[in-house]
């Protein structure tokens, strides 16, 4: 079965993603910071990881860093950014 990571500090939009994507019988899991995310990664197998930009502490680009280091399953990042720079990146 699929299985997603969603990592984002707003649980009650983790709660509301994990719900729509349980309704297309995806599992999912989340969890509130890239830390935590990065352990759950070493822990379980995932096939997508939703991860948002804005986070404090370890932001969401350090985050797919350090991901990206033993990691390369696809990342689909999400913010509210409107910047050139962001979009880029």
């Amino acid at each position: 079965m699929n299985k997603i990571l969603i990592i984002d500090d707003d649980r009650e939009l983790c709660a509301l993603i994990k719900r729509s994507v349980q309704a297309e019988n995806i599992e999912a899991d989340f969890c509130n910071t890239g830390k935590e995310g990065l352990q759950k990664l070493k822990e379980q197998e995932y096939q997508l990881v939703v991860l948002d930009v804005m986070m404090p502490g370890m932001d969401g680009f350090e985050t797919l860093e350090e991901i990206r280091k033993e990691n390369s399953l696809p990342i689909l990042m999400f913010t509210s950014k409107n910047d050139s720079i962001s979009k880029v990146r």
